[in-house]
């Protein structure tokens, strides 16, 4: 639905424009359909009865006479027809006396649009579009139109909310388009850069550093202290209703087109001279601040999963180990750690451990599901090997070799190792 708000200091004017015969396609029929309220007749009728309203009213502190509406539905939204037409304009009707009342007005439906192509037939199609003249006299007191109500923004969302909801129409969002505005007879579009790579819009280089600080963050927080980095300072702002907003003001026009710059180098649009530019978050599109922390959260993520320093390393070999140091454990092996490492004695212990494995295997295949692997508890051997005691003063180092001398041999006698072999050798004191 599109729709567009003027104010007219001049009604005859638009009246006499809107009841004009031929159309502005050369159609010899412009008005479809025409209804009004508070009024009645032909051209002149019609021009004298909204002109009297203004006999009572100070001329010099009231100029505006009437508030021109341009209401168009999509062919989506409402097909282009005669009997549309007619509903249509009882559905601007009935808009105007909910949202506007007590204001004499004139509705004209018309059919002079220059219409669109249609993609899948390549053949012209017509829309419908209503031209709303509203009083801008009261006719109990002739005061103005609300300010508020004579905004684009306004007539935009109470219209949609109204025929979405009473006469239950789907609102056509239309092509997400980006958005387009003339500079100096040129039509340019959103985020668009002259041959030097620099911006036409102050507001497309604030959004581009604005985004350049979200990858640079890791956090809201970090967010905010990273934007004097990227030329921008921050300013919490309240609304009238209680609602917080952020406004982002530019320090530095280096990205800034000189089409968009006056001979002071001064952004145009701004009017006071020295006057940082600034955007409002809530005027655009993703910038609000739970926009904002959710780019961040999901840059942070992604990050991570991207760096190769913060993958998690998976050792295949970890469960061997982990029943190879319970094997030295549960029998005693002591090989030493760090500067105290013995390799020999830990060939020995891989070796013995390896035995055990292979018998240990070779005993379950055989055995009954309740038979255990070894041949003697490990509560059996204790008694027939007696553990030495360190004694009070006695000598660290040696007390070690003992006890690794007891361990090895409790290991070799219940295991049943024969050491003839000429690949290993006896451990000794």
């Amino acid at each position: 639905m599109v729709t567009l708000i003027s104010r007219s200091k001049n009604s005859a004017a638009l009246l006499s424009y809107l009841l004009s015969d031929t159309g502005h396609n050369g159609a010899k029929q412009r008005n479809i359909y025409t209804t009004t309220i508070g009024m009645y007749g032909n051209k002149k009728n019609l021009i004298r009865q909204l002109k009297k309203e203004y006999t009572h009213v100070d001329k010099n502190r009231h100029q505006v006479e009437a508030v021109h509406m341009i209401i168009s539905p999509s062919d989506l939204e409402i097909p282009y027809s005669p009997t549309n037409a007619q509903k249509f304009g009882d559905m601007v009707k009935d808009f105007v006396r909910t949202f506007y009342p007590n204001r004499k007005c004139l509705i004209c439906v018309q059919q002079d649009g220059v219409g669109f192509t249609d993609d899948s037939t390549g053949k012209k199609k017509k829309i419908l579009h209503a031209h709303v003249a509203l009083s801008d006299a009261d006719i109990y007191e002739y005061k103005g139109v609300e300010s508020n109500k004579t905004g684009f923004r306004y007539l935009s969302k109470t219209f949609d909310d109204f025929v979405s909801s009473k006469y239950k129409i789907k609102i056509d969002a239309g092509r997400n388009m980006p958005k387009r505005r003339y500079l100096k007879g040129k039509l340019i579009t959103e985020n668009e850069k002259d041959s030097e790579g620099k911006f036409y819009s102050y507001q497309d280089d604030i959004k581009d550093r604005i985004n350049k600080c979200i990858q640079a963050s890791i956090s809201l927080d970090d967010f905010y202290d990273n934007l004097q980095k990227f030329g921008l300072s921050v300013e919490h702002k309240k609304k009238k209703n209680g609602k917080v907003f952020q406004t982002y003001y530019l320090h530095t026009l280096e990205n800034i087109s000189s089409e968009s710059l006056d001979k002071d180098g001064n952004i145009k649009s701004i009017g006071s001279k020295g006057q940082l530019p600034g955007m409002r978050n809530y005027r655009q599109k993703g910038f609000a601040i739970i926009d904002i922390k959710s780019q961040i959260k999901t840059h942070s993520k992604v990050a991570a999963t991207s760096d190769p320093s913060v993958e998690k390393y998976h050792d295949t070999e970890v469960t061997a180990r982990s029943e190879f140091y319970a094997f030295c454990r549960e029998h005693g092996i002591d090989y030493g750690q760090g500067d105290c490492f013995d390799k020999e004695k830990y060939d020995e212990a891989q070796e013995l451990y390896r035995k055990y494995k292979n018998k240990d295997s070779e005993e379950k295949s055989v055995a009954k599901p309740t038979q255990i692997a070894l041949k003697v508890p490990s509560n059996d051997i204790a008694p027939k090997h007696i553990i030495p005691t360190l004694l009070v003063g006695g000598d660290e180092k040696e007390y070690q070799k003992e006890l690794t001398h007891t361990r090895y041999h409790r290991a070799k006698e219940v295991l049943e190792i024969d050491y003839s072999s000429s690949k290993h050798k006896e451990l000794s004191l």
